[in-house]
C-alpha cells in the first residue's frame, strides 16, 4: 500500500469516528436520520469503502466506477481545461450522478434496498445527473490569476495530490458540522472566496450589506444558511450545484431575476424593480441569454441587461461628483468618445455611450428629425462639437446667464441628471436613483414637452427649467430675447430649435451650430429662399427658415 493509500485509509476511519458521519446523510445504514436508509444493514461504512476487494479507483472504494461520459461546465470567462471528472469527485458521482443504486455494493456484492429513491437511485437535488453544466466544473488544475488563487496551504479548502479541484475540496463527507458537507463554514462565502477574488468584491454592497429579507414575497435564499446579504455573499447570486442557467451557476434566471428577489424592495431598501413597469424603461426582460462579460461593445448584438451597467461583483454605495462614476457603476466596461472599449469606465457618461454611441441599433425611435443626425451620443456630446451639453467636459458658452444654482458655466453634468427614474429622491421622490423606468418618453426624471403648439407651462418644460431659470430664459436679459414670443406666445417647444445633448459640426448650408440649435425639421422648415440655417455674426443671430408660416430670410437679433 501506497504512503498515500495509507494516509487515505487512516483519515477516512479517523474522520469517521471524530466528525460523527453517524449524524449525517451519509449514515444510509438502519441507524441513519436521513432521508435515504436501508433497513438491511447497520453497516455505516460498507456503501462507500471495504478494507478489501475494493475498487481501485480511489483507495478502499466498495462501489462500482459509473461509466457515465458527462455534459461539462463552461462559460465565456473559464479559463481553465474542463475534463471529464475523475479521482474522488468520479466516485463521488457514482452515487450523484443518479446512474448506480446508492445501496449497491462491491463486498458483500449485494445492493441494499433504499428508502426513498427511485429503485436506489438518488432523487432530488442530490441527484446532479449526468449534465453538469450548471455545476461547479471538478477534476481540472485551476489556471491562476488576479481572481483565482490556489487555497492557503492547511486551508480546509484544499486540492487534490494532483493539484485538481475535486468535489472534496469542498465537501467532506464524513462531516456535515457546517451543512452541505461543506469543508468549513461558508459564512460570508468562506469557502467560495479561497479561491476566488473578484475585483472589488470585498468592498462590494454585495459582500458587506446586512441586509436581510423582510419576509414579504419569495423567500430570496430559499436554499441558503444565513439571513443578510453578507452572510450570503457570492450565495446570493450564484449556487454551485443545480444553477438555473448553463453557465455563471446563477440562482435564477433569466439573469434579471437574479436581481429582481433582492432588487424589489424586499431585501435592498429601493425597488428597482417596480420601475421596469412604467412606460420608458431600460427593458430587460426583453432580452435572455445575450449579455456576454467579456462581449465586444462594437459588434455584440443590441440588448439591455442590469450587468450592462452594474457589476455586482463591485458594486458598491460610493458617491462621485462629474463626469465620474460612482459606486453604482464601479468596475463597468464603457467606450470613450473615440469608441474605443474602456474597461472599466472612468465616466458615467462612457458607460452610456457603450450603447448610446455605437454602431448598434437599439431601436429607440429618434427624439426629432434633425438637420444634423444626432442619434449616435457619443458623437453629439463631443467636446469638440460648436455645441454640447457639458457631460464630457465643460460647456464652451461663458454666459449662460439663465443657470440656477449651483449650476455654473463651468459645471459638468451626468446623463443621469437628465435621464433618471421620475421618482428618484433627487427629484424629490421615494424611488431609486438611475435610468431604469419613468413615465417620461426617453427616460427622462422630469416632463419635456416637444410637440408643436404646446401650451406654455413651465410644467410643460420642466426638465429644462431644473438647470435653467424660466424667469431669465423668457426675460430680457436671455442671450436670445425672443424665447418669450416663441414659447409662450407662439407655444413653439425648445426642442424645435435646440438639440440637448449636442451638435456636431455639420455643412456650410446648415449652420454653426452654436447655442445646440439644430432645428426640428418636423416643425422647422426651409425659408422661401431654401435655407434653413442659424448662424452667428459679429454678436448677432441670423435665422434662416420658416416657422409657423412666418419667414425668416433671415431674422437677426442681437445676442
Amino acid at each position: 500500500m501506497s504512503k498515500f493509500y495509507l494516509c487515505f485509509f487512516v483519515i477516512i476511519f479517523t474522520i469517521s469516528v471524530n466528525a460523527s458521519i453517524l449524524n449525517t446523510k451519509h449514515n444510509l445504514s438502519a441507524s441513519g436520520t436521513g432521508n435515504v436508509t436501508t433497513t438491511e444493514t447497520t453497516r455505516v461504512c460498507v456503501f462507500c469503502h471495504t478494507p478489501h476487494n475494493s475498487n481501485y479507483e480511489v483507495p478502499l472504494w466498495n462501489k462500482d466506477s459509473t461509466t457515465s461520459v458527462y455534459v461539462l461546465y463552461g462559460s465565456s470567462t473559464l479559463s481553465s481545461a474542463i475534463n471529464q471528472p475523475d479521482g474522488t469527485s468520479r466516485v463521488c458521482l457514482s452515487c450523484h450522478d443518479g446512474t448506480i443504486s446508492v445501496g449497491s455494493v462491491k463486498n458483500p456484492n449485494v445492493t441494499f434496498a433504499m428508502s426513498n429513491t427511485n429503485n436506489g437511485l438518488l432523487t432530488g437535488s442530490s441527484n446532479l445527473g449526468t449534465d453538469l453544466r450548471n455545476d461547479h466544473p471538478v477534476s481540472f488544475v485551476p489556471t491562476l490569476g488576479s481572481e483565482i488563487n490556489n487555497p492557503p496551504v492547511g486551508d480546509e479548502v484544499a486540492l487534490d495530490h494532483s493539484g485538481k479541484v475535486q468535489c472534496t475540496t469542498c465537501h467532506n463527507p464524513h462531516d456535515d458540522t457546517y451543512g452541505y458537507f461543506l469543508v468549513k463554514s461558508n459564512l460570508n462565502s468562506a469557502v467560495c472566496k479561497t479561491c476566488h477574488s473578484k475585483t472589488g468584491f470585498e468592498q462590494s454592497s454585495h459582500n458587506l450589506s446586512t441586509a436581510s429579507w423582510n419576509g414579504a414575497g419569495s423567500n430570496p435564499w430559499p436554499k441558503n444558511f444565513y439571513s443578510n446579504v453578507s452572510d450570503n455573499a457570492c450565495w446570493n447570486c450564484h449556487w454551485s450545484h443545480g444553477g438555473t442557467s448553463n453557465s455563471f451557476l446563477l440562482a435564477n434566471t433569466p439573469e434579471e431575476n437574479v436581481c429582481s428577489v433582492c432588487h424589489n424592495g424586499n431585501v435592498a431598501s429601493k425597488d428597482i424593480m417596480s420601475e421596469f413597469s412604467k412606460s420608458s424603461v431600460h427593458n430587460v426582460y426583453a432580452y435572455t441569454d445575450i449579455h456576454d462579460p467579456i462581449e465586444n461593445i462594437t459588434t455584440m448584438p443590441a440588448h439591455v441587461e442590469c450587468l450592462d451597467c452594474h457589476n455586482p461583483h463591485s458594486v458598491n454605495s460610493n458617491t462621485a461628483t462629474a463626469p465620474d462614476v460612482s459606486g453604482r457603476l464601479s468596475n463597468v466596461k464603457g467606450a470613450d468618445l473615440s469608441g474605443n472599449t474602456v474597461n472599466p469606465a472612468l465616466y458615467q457618461y462612457q458607460v452610456c455611450i457603450k450603447c448610446h454611441g455605437t454602431n448598434l441599433n437599439i431601436n429607440i425611435a429618434p427624439f426629432a428629425n434633425r438637420q444634423v443626425d444626432t442619434s449616435n451620443i457619443r458623437q453629439a456630446i463631443n467636446p469638440s462639437n460648436p455645441s454640447f451639453h457639458p457631460i464630457a467636459g465643460q460647456g464652451a458658452n461663458n454666459n449662460v446667464p439663465s443657470l440656477k444654482p449651483p449650476y455654473s458655466e463651468t459645471s459638468i453634468i451626468y446623463c443621469t441628471d437628465c435621464h433618471n427614474n421620475d421618482n428618484a429622491v433627487s427629484t424629490g421622490g421615494t424611488g431609486p436613483e438611475g435610468p431604469h423606468g419613468s413615465i417620461y418618453p426617453y427616460l427622462l426624471e422630469k416632463r419635456y414637452e416637444m410637440s408643436d403648439y404646446t401650451p406654455y407651462s413651465s410644467s410643460a418644460y420642466a426638465l429644462c427649467f431644473k438647470c435653467h431659470d424660466p424667469n431669465v430664459i423668457l426675460s430680457n436679459s436671455s442671450t436670445f430675447g425672443l424665447h418669450y414670443r416663441h414659447i409662450v406666445r407662439g407655444q413653439i417647444p425648445c426642442s424645435a430649435c435646440h438639440d440637448p445633448h449636442g451638435v456636431p459640426q455639420g455643412t456650410a448650408t446648415d449652420g454653426d451650430h452654436l447655442g445646440l440649435i439644430n432645428f426640428d425639421t418636423n416643425i422647422v422648415s426651409p425659408s422661401n429662399s431654401g435655407i434653413l440655417k442659424f448662424e452667428v455674426i459679429n454678436g448677432r443671430g441670423y435665422c434662416y427658415l420658416k416657422c409657423h408660416g412666418r419667414n425668416h430670410d433671415p431674422l437677426r437679433y442681437w445676442r
